[in-house]
């Protein structure tokens, strides 16, 4: 999550009241260490103001770490059961929808966990890189095309933007060391497909700005889930 998308979502969160989004399930939460010192900006901006308010968050991933609360898959129907044990009222889901296998089964979950009345927040890359993590499946929607998703899901389009956060180039310029790792995958290249395409992808972004999709959507009262 790029510094941009933190202050997006904690600027939109902080318009609702902490009784309607509390208790809040981070999906792909990564660990607390990510959260905190890999990326300071995430406590700092997104979930620091929300703790101060006194919203409750579960963050959940496939990996057990520490500051990781639910862990496993939330296409596995016991672990959406223990979601819906703690009366989840929002969800965060931030740039996950690009390295899934199944994205409708996954929207279709988060939809499923999401109550009426609840709202889902979603990031998703729109200008952006292949970055496989472990697979990249190149979606790359607009907000329209959230929208055009989870509509049928029972969800509305609340608040929604597409950012600009940076690009290649000034990533080389803050951190030089990175050209050490593209001379090491320029050496890689010609054998692994793969890593040929990560190359390749950043340098296309050396000028071009990076994108991020960001949405809001509300879940409508009427709807009894999928």
């Amino acid at each position: 999550m790029s510094p941009e998308e933190a202050s997006w979502f904690g600027d939109v969160l902080r318009s609702m009241p902490a009784a309607s989004i509390s208790p809040m399930l981070n999906v792909g939460s990564s660990t607390l260490d990510y959260r905190t010192r890999v990326c300071p900006h995430i406590g700092r901006d997104l979930f620091g103001p929300l703790n101060e308010r006194g919203v409750r968050i579960v963050h959940a991933d496939m990996k057990p770490s520490d500051g990781v609360d639910i862990v496993g898959d939330i296409l596995d129907r016991a672990v959406r059961a223990k979601v819906a044990s703690l009366g989840v009222r929002s969800i965060l889901c931030n740039n996950l929808l690009e390295h899934v296998a199944d994205i409708p089964a996954i929207c279709e979950a988060l939809a499923d966990m999401c109550p009426p009345g609840g709202i889902v927040c979603l990031s998703v890359p729109h200008a952006y890189p292949f970055h496989p993590d472990p697979i990249d499946n190149g979606f790359r929607p607009s907000p329209a095309q959230l929208e055009e998703i989870f509509k049928p899901l029972g969800l509305r389009l609340l608040s929604q933007a597409v950012l600009g956060f940076g690009s290649y180039g000034r990533s080389l310029s803050t951190n030089p060391k990175l050209l050490l790792r593209d001379v090491y995958l320029l050496l890689l290249a010609p054998f692994n497909a793969k890593k040929r395409r990560v190359l390749v992808g950043n340098y296309r972004f050396l000028r071009r700005e990076y994108q991020v999709t960001c949405a809001v959507l509300k879940k409508d009262q009427t709807s009894e889930g999928h």
